[in-house]
């Protein structure tokens, strides 16, 4: 558990950071951020299945643009 809090903090820490360059969104607290990051990351183990419906490309591309760019239609 300890290393788990350490591993969320330094991520909490790099999103904070990216905030501070203006890379994140400032809007959504770092740490929710960083657990939402970690969380689906964590859950990819649950659901991929190498040869399914995605490649692990398509898989990545739709996970980076969905975390970074959120759900909804511009």
């Amino acid at each position: 558990m300890g290393r788990r809090r350490e591993f969320d903090r330094a991520v909490t820490e790099l999103v904070r950071d990216c905030v501070a360059e203006g890379s994140v969104r400032p809007d959504v607290d770092p740490a929710l951020t960083s657990r939402l990051l970690f969380g689906t990351v964590n859950s990819l183990t649950e659901w991929y299945r190498p040869g399914g419906g995605l490649s692990a490309e398509a898989l990545a591309d739709g996970l980076v643009t969905t975390l970074f760019s959120g759900l909804r239609a511009s």
